[in-house]
């Protein structure tokens, strides 16, 4: 262990500079042209429909479109998109969707990685222990699959995490500077999702911990400095503030007060999954449990609750919780992602767990220590590859996108069925319309979206063709491609 560490210490800036990101590269090398699809694949092309329509359309940042026609023209404003405007920006110039895309995802994720190291060196003042948090950082199951995914939480997440690292510099130096760009990072990161918003009592709580301890004395200048982050921040509460009524059947808003008493055992087995299953095995990564458990531990048994740091991160840490309780009904045991916030404090766990097991008494324990650091790559692969598979998505959709694609007009309004969700199929199409899922079928909406000149329907299931609603709206069929039929509407 003392060699590794003395290695690490000595070249932590190859490592973090090269040998990682190669290494990552090299494991998401034949993913990099993959097709949108697998876990989220829904939200994936929700935030790629708003880049590509960025790229090929002249919208103001302000305001985002997708392909569904459920919003009136497309127009859907959730977090603010400043990462899928600066991603269309590149693909307008650079083509390329999909590579371009996951690049930059990617991209993003290692940026997170470097904030990642950054903050934990100057949490403990250990570039070696930094580096291995950096490792279990990247190879975090929920960090390993989303890092090439196009979804505005990695954005976010980039920034809070150089947000903490910012307010750690303030921490040890106390340059004011370095404080704003904390608040600077933090207020961007809520801009483009708002739960980030909860780690602003990081800083807050440090400034009110500097204040306690000097009984008092600059009080004018903490306060100056606590309404400077308030200010910062506001755009962002702004943005919501115009934005949260435009959104209509979203269960986020109301959390768990949406919910009812029969509903109680439900969310007591969503906590408990949450807990035991996403916990270890999607977000930490079970190799990296052992340095999660072992931080816990250390905080009771070296009452490290007392510790100067405690403030600021006890109040983090309790503000993402009470998210956590708010939201389960939303999070449930799918929605990984909703769970980003906690992952900073999650792995300041770990390092902590990797600080004390690096010095245990008992040589087994060191052994199984670096054991477990070496596996991480393997457990994350196995846990992460099967996300990128095809199951919920729409028959023969991605098999025969080209086709599918060049059956229609540019222009056309379509309806594609089945798919159950508003995105999908729309997005891999590139067509503006439409999607039903005959278990849900609706014959007034279908004739609605007749009325607002829906001009072909893509089926992959002959009941919904022989449906009684549907069927005298056939026209001539364009073309079948696998189990993908074309029909004109008339």
């Amino acid at each position: 262990m003392q060699k590794l560490q003395a290695y690490l210490h000595v070249h932590w800036r190859w490592i973090i500079g090269l040998a990682f990101p190669l290494l990552s590269l090299a494991m998401h090398a034949h993913l990099f042209e993959h097709p949108l699809q697998g876990i989220h694949a829904w939200r994936q092309c929700e935030t790629a429909s708003n880049i590509v329509l960025f790229a090929t359309h002249d919208y103001s940042i302000m305001d985002p479109h997708v392909y569904s026609l459920e919003w009136e023209d497309g127009l859907k404003r959730m977090e603010f998109p400043i990462m899928q405007w600066l991603f269309g920006r590149a693909i307008h110039y650079l083509g390329h969707e999909i590579l371009v895309m996951r690049l930059l995802s990617w991209l993003l994720g290692f940026v997170t990685i470097l904030g990642f190291f950054r903050l934990t060196d100057l949490i403990f003042k250990d570039k070696a222990l930094a580096v291995a948090a950096a490792w279990c950082w990247m190879f975090s199951p929920v960090i390993f699959y989303y890092s090439i995914n196009p979804l505005p939480d990695n954005f976010s997440l980039m920034l809070a995490v150089w947000g903490l690292a910012f307010y750690m510099q303030w921490h040890r130096a106390k340059h004011l500077w370095a404080m704003l760009v904390s608040f600077a990072c933090l207020s961007l990161s809520t801009a483009t999702k708002l739960p980030f918003v909860l780690l602003f009592a990081a800083p807050l709580g440090g400034l009110l911990g500097e204040l306690l301890r000097n009984r008092g004395r600059n009080l004018i200048s903490y306060l100056s400095m606590g309404m400077a982050g308030l200010l910062i921040l506001a755009p962002a509460l702004w943005w919501y503030a115009w934005v949260i009524p435009q959104w209509t059947g979203n269960g986020v808003i109301k959390g768990v007060l949406d919910t009812e008493v029969a509903d109680i055992p439900v969310l007591i087995k969503t906590i408990g999954k949450n807990l035991l299953v996403i916990l270890p095995e999607v977000l930490l990564n079970y190799a990296s449990v052992l340095f999660f458990v072992w931080g816990i531990w250390i905080i009771w048994k070296e009452k490290l609750y007392q510790h100067v740091l405690s403030l600021p991160f006890g109040l983090m840490a309790m503000a993402i919780f009470a998210y956590f309780i708010y939201e389960i009904n939303m999070i449930s045991s799918v929605h990984d992602y909703y769970l980003f916030p906690f992952l900073p404090g999650i792995f300041i766990l770990v390092a902590l767990g990797l600080h004390r097991l690096r010095d245990a008494v008992w040589p087994w324990v060191r052994t199984l220590a670096i054991v477990a650091l070496c596996i991480l790559p393997v457990t994350a692969g196995l846990r992460a590859y099967t996300r990128w598979g095809s199951k919920g998505m729409p028959k023969d959709l991605v098999a025969n996108e080209a086709t599918l694609r060049e059956a229609t007009p540019t222009d056309a309004r379509v309806i594609y069925g089945n798919d159950l969700s508003p995105h999908i199929s729309l997005f891999h199409l590139h067509r503006q319309g439409w999607t039903l899922d005959e278990s849900e079928f609706n014959p007034e909406k279908f004739n609605d979206w007749l009325a607002k000149g829906a001009e072909y329907l893509y089926s992959n299931a002959r009941t919904l063709e022989e449906n009684a609603v549907v069927r005298p709206h056939l026209g001539e069929m364009v073309g079948e491609w696998g189990q993908t039929r074309v029909w004109r509407l008339r």
